[in-house]
């Protein structure tokens, strides 16, 4: 997040953090992949775990980035994927930010498609809590 232009995140986001191991490991040549890197690890609204495990299996969300979604596959807290990424620590940041932050076990590439009907799930209203 320190390495992307300073009004790029403007909060009010949950973003999914590979842990610095696999960081590690990526290739970010540029503003531009960065950019790129931190809009797929996001979605446009501070979701804490406990909202996020009552989705469904099969639902899709939106991330900031436009038509990258992430499909939920739902097995329970220890078993909670986000297309290719499973979340291993919720709830890393919450307190005093309206970003909200959960531990994942690897970086997320594969895309889904925008879905041709709307089978979004709504995202809750932003709480400053």
């Amino acid at each position: 997040i320190n390495m992307a232009p300073a009004n790029l995140i403007p909060g009010n986001l949950t973003f999914l953090m590979p842990n610095d191991r696999t960081l590690s490991r990526i290739m970010m040549p540029g503003n531009a992949a960065v950019v790129d890197f931190l809009f797929r690890h996001s979605i446009p609204s501070p979701l804490l775990f406990d909202y996020l495990e009552h989705l469904p299996t099969g639902s899709i969300i939106p991330t900031s980035k436009p038509e990258f979604m992430l499909k939920i596959s739902n097995n329970g807290r220890r078993s909670f994927y986000l297309n290719n990424v499973r979340i291993t620590s919720p709830n890393i940041c919450t307190a005093g930010s309206s970003i909200r932050c959960h531990g994942i076990d690897g970086v997320v590439v594969q895309p889904t498609k925008t879905p041709q009907h709307n089978t979004t799930l709504p995202l809750p209203p932003c709480q400053n809590s």
